[in-house]
């Protein structure tokens, strides 16, 4: 790292201004380097080149050779200030031309070994550019979709079995509502009232069941209501 010796015989301070002529090579200066006619040959201070908005300048090639330079020191940072117009229009340019060597497309950029030459992907299910894929892309179904019985395996509502695709169809079975010859009845106990059919019942000439019953009022012909076929009887 290349430094500027500045000689003085006035103390350092914080905001002192100190002028100096620069050297016929500036390549790579870092900043200044203070020195007392009485140091022998020991720096009292370092300073870093910084321009006047403060950004550290250190390391490229700062001034023109042979022009006078005009900094403020701050000895709490350790910055030197460069201040005069047309070192900073130097610096301006330097950083103009910096700014130019950056480059801006990746293909002023040149791949070191191991780097990526070409992408990667090139297309994404047969798409380019900004690919968005659907479901379909992917083999997923739809946000909307349903599925029916078969899809999950299951049978659908209202379908039909015979009774040969029924393995435990039993041998025989009893309607809930059914008609049941009275021989084939033997014994057993109604479990509830059971009343004659009213029609058959009025035919008062054939021998059936026929509704019963009995009380202790007495009927009056002619006016007591009672069922044809039905039978009433009175005790006391």
């Amino acid at each position: 790292m290349a430094y500027i010796r500045v000689d003085q015989a006035i103390p350092v301070f914080d905001g002192q201004p100190v002028t100096f002529k620069s050297p016929a090579s500036c390549t790579g200066v870092e900043g200044l380097k203070i020195y007392y006619p009485s140091g022998e040959g020991t720096a009292v201070a370092t300073f870093a080149l910084a321009d006047a908005h403060g950004n550290n300048v250190g390391s490229i090639d700062l001034f023109a050779a042979n022009v006078l330079v005009k900094v403020i020191l701050d000895t709490e940072k350790g910055m030197a200030f460069v201040q005069n117009a047309d070192t900073n229009a130097y610096l301006e340019g330097r950083f103009t031309e910096l700014a130019g060597a950056i480059p801006t497309k990746t293909s002023q950029l040149t791949n070191d070994s191991g780097f990526l030459t070409t992408a990667p992907v090139t297309s994404v299910n047969g798409k380019t550019g900004a690919v968005q894929l659907g479901a379909g892309d992917v083999g997923a179904r739809s946000d909307t979709w349903m599925p029916s019985a078969s899809d999950v395996g299951a049978s659908a509502t209202g379908h039909k079995h015979t009774k040969s695709e029924i393995t435990d169809f039993p041998t025989s079975m009893t309607p809930t509502a059914h008609n049941q010859a009275a021989s084939t009845i033997t014994a057993g106990t109604f479990a509830g009232q059971v009343v004659a059919n009213a029609t058959a019942a009025a035919t008062v000439g054939t021998a059936q069941v026929r509704n019963i019953s009995a009380g202790t009022t007495d009927l009056t012909a002619g006016s007591s209501a009672l069922e044809t076929g039905a039978l009433y009887f009175v005790y006391e």
